[in-house]
């Protein structure tokens, strides 16, 4: 066990190279306990040399308030499938890692921002301190001296750039050769990063932070405003704009920044700048934003109700603005959306001519203008999933957002067609040729070997789960108390006790089952009747799941596990806030997944934290044996579970 702070120790990794020969390496790693304090955590992170990191979350706050991201609901996993390990594989223990699904980055860490030095020279930043690089036709991932969030980056040339980010004030310089930390005078998180030349640049960030760059070192500068600031861009060194929270607007003279007149209170996210007569600001925190400076006053910009993240200017007639809405063109005249080719909710936009531009955002999506179209350079799952399931160790399924539907057949993930653009919220296999999928809306598909296909249900209600006794007997639960009965036929509205929300059902059999919710809610079925059951918690219940009808257990929110032992729930000590679903391989086998990456391991007599790759929240997990499972989650994150032994993945170029 790793105690104190810049611990060192020597492991071994096997690591498999991508020609198929295995070496085991002696690889040096470093303990850092990283405080993300507006997370309310501790992230106790290994990095080891190559560039891979492996963290776990530990709770430091209980009682953190939040709900569930998007319109979503967290998959809990199926009931545990009694199979065989793999022909072969240790039953030693596992670890889990990213599925390589041949992208730059298989854990799908998103991409807060990029910048471009020239057509052959870019660099972007994101999640868990990720730094890319582009040079050469391709985009490979290069060595960071953090696991800090890295929120913007902005180049002076091909050897001087700078990105800031994280929530102790980290600050990174590039010098051509290598990214390494410079001092910072402020632990707020920082937000963005602009230079004017080598010797002037501007930093802005969390509580009206502003810093300046002279050369040598960083200091702040008085701020007028505490407001979180999101954007900076100069027109020179003595005129420049920073944007923020509530609609914030300042602007520099060259001696002081100073709160200047805005037409909104929304959230403003970047600004950019084309002369001292000429800017723009878009906005993402509230109703679409785009505003307009025309020497003397900014003025609002008709848009619609769109949510801009990035605005940037070629010229005054060549303008591009990306968000979670898609990417807009300003032609001099009007702003119009442009097709996009991902539903990823983008960052941050840059360009180098009017026919050459990236674009990145979530799930480590990046995408590329060549003057005529934008078109997808990685990540081809960037939809979060938000469910697993598995019918055996070589055919399984996954989905999520926007009707997602992903296929395992035991050696890749494949995107299979899906009859609906509703987010699913969970699945479930009875066999190869049938299952069970529900979503936003009531949606309810089946699985009938060859295709998903829409079956008619009985509700508009949002569906977070589905579970089946058999191919005639199965339930669903959703918002407001739905309770849905499936005999075989039909789906069909069944008498409930609540209007709560039903976020998770699981049968022992036709006889005997258990559905939770929101405040704590617990259910029972009792062959005829669903009734309320004694709940020792008020918190949200995202996932149950049976051993056997004296053996299971529930997770939720604020470090909430109980667990059955055939007479009552009980509370079990949860060392992490946030829990989404578990999953047990046998009862003294089991793992629960959470927010941020969390992953809790049951070895029969306590949970504790295990080891994490990402910190993309996780959504559903599935185990097919004690060594073989499946997780999901934000960003398009596909975990696998598997003997210590098997691949765990380095950085490779993408055309």
């Amino acid at each position: 066990m790793f105690r104190g702070r810049g611990s060192w120790c020597i492991i071994a990794i096997s690591i498999p190279e991508r020609c198929g020969q295995l070496a085991v390496l002696p690889v040096t790693a470093r303990l850092v306990l990283d405080n993300r304090n507006s997370h309310r955590r501790r992230v106790v992170s290994i990095q080891v040399q190559g560039g891979l990191t492996y963290e776990r979350a530990t709770s430091t706050s209980h009682g953190f308030s939040g709900g569930l991201h998007a319109s979503s609901h967290p998959g809990c996993s199926p009931p545990r499938i009694n199979a065989q390990p793999l022909s072969g594989v240790n039953a030693a223990p596992g670890v889990w890692q990213c599925w390589d699904d041949g992208s730059l980055d298989p854990c799908h860490r998103g991409l807060y921002s990029v910048a471009v030095v020239s057509s052959t020279d870019a660099w972007a930043v994101g999640g868990a301190g990720v730094i890319w690089h582009y040079s050469g036709g391709a985009w490979t991932q290069v060595t960071s001296p953090t696991t800090q969030h890295l929120s913007s980056v902005a180049m002076v040339s091909a050897k001087d750039g700078w990105a800031v980010g994280g929530w102790v004030g980290t600050i990174l310089h590039w010098n051509g050769s290598s990214w390494t930390k410079v001092d910072s005078p402020t632990t707020k998180y920082l937000s963005s990063v602009t230079l004017t030349s080598s010797t002037d640049g501007w930093v802005v960030g969390e509580s009206g932070t502003i810093l300046h760059w002279d050369g040598h070192t960083w200091t702040p500068v008085a701020s007028p405003t505490i407001r979180w600031l999101y954007s900076v861009a100069m027109v020179s060194s003595t005129d420049g704009w920073i944007v923020g929270d509530g609609g914030t607007i300042l602007h520099w003279d060259g001696n002081a920044w100073m709160t200047v007149a805005s037409p909104t209170t929304s959230g403003l996210s970047s600004v950019a700048v084309v002369s001292a007569s000429d800017a723009w600001i878009v906005g993402s925190r509230g109703s679409g934003t785009i505003l307009r400076w025309n020497g003397s006053a900014w003025i609002a910009v008709s848009t619609g109700d769109i949510w801009l993240s990035s605005v940037r200017m070629v010229s005054a007639t060549d303008g591009w603005a990306v968000g979670a809405s898609g990417i807009y063109h300003w032609n001099g005249s009007t702003w119009s959306a442009v097709t996009r080719p991902t539903a990823s909710s983008l960052s941050s936009v840059a360009m180098a001519s009017s026919t050459d531009g990236w674009a990145v955002g979530d799930s480590g999506t990046v995408l590329h203008w060549d003057g005529s179209a934008w078109t997808t350079m990685s990540n081809p799952f960037a939809s979060h999933l938000f469910a697993v399931a598995m019918v055996s160790a070589t055919d399984g399924w996954a989905a999520g957002m926007w009707g997602s539907i992903l296929h395992w057949n035991g050696s890749i993930w494949t995107q299979v067609t899906s009859p609906t653009g509703s987010h699913l919220n969970a699945v479930r296999m009875i066999s190869a040729i049938d299952g069970w999928a529900v979503g936003n809306g009531g949606t309810i598909l089946h699985w009938n070997g060859s295709a998903w296909m829409t079956v008619t249900s009985p509700t508009s209600n949002r569906l977070y789960s589905v579970a089946m006794v058999s191919a005639s007997d199965g339930w669903a639960v959703g918002d407001g108390g739905t309770i849905l009965r499936w005999d075989g036929s039909s789906w069909t509205l069944a008498s409930s006790p609540t209007t709560k929300w039903l976020l998770s059902v699981a049968m022992v059999s036709s006889t005997d089952g258990w559905i939770v919710g929101d405040g704590g809610t617990i259910l029972h079925w009792d062959g005829s009747t669903w009734t309320t059951a004694s709940s020792p918690t008020t918190n949200r219940l995202n996932c149950v799941i049976m051993n056997s009808a004296t053996d299971g257990w529930a997770v939720g929110f604020n470090s909430t596990i109980l667990h059955w032992d055939g007479s009552a729930w009980t509370k079990a000590t949860s060392p992490w806030g946030h829990l989404t679903s578990a999953a047990m391989a046998s009862p003294t086998n089991g793992w629960a997944m959470g927010y941020y990456g969390a992953i809790l391991s049951w070895d029969g007599v306590a949970w504790t934290t295990a080891g994490s790759p990402v910190t993309s929240d996780l959504m559903s997990v599935a185990m097919v044996s004690p060594t073989d499972g499946w997780a999901v989650g934000y960003d398009g994150v596909i975990l696998r579970y598997a003997p210590f032994k098997s691949h765990v993945y380095l950085p490779m170029s993408l055309k």
